[in-house]
């Protein structure tokens, strides 16, 4: 199994993946009761699986 280092950036206006090391991901929700790391599964979801 591989591991990857993420950087998340909540509170962004922007939902996205950058590639890059390591990979970053902007989220609009807060950093607030799991928010932010809902989105995080969501968008990187959509990233690698989309359709």
């Amino acid at each position: 199994m591989k591991t990857i280092e993420i950087k998340v950036i909540p509170n962004s206006n922007e939902e996205a993946v950058v590639e890059a090391e390591p990979l970053v991901v902007r989220v609009k929700e807060p950093p607030t009761k799991g928010k932010a790391n809902k989105a995080v599964v969501k968008v990187l979801s959509e990233h690698f699986m989309p359709g």
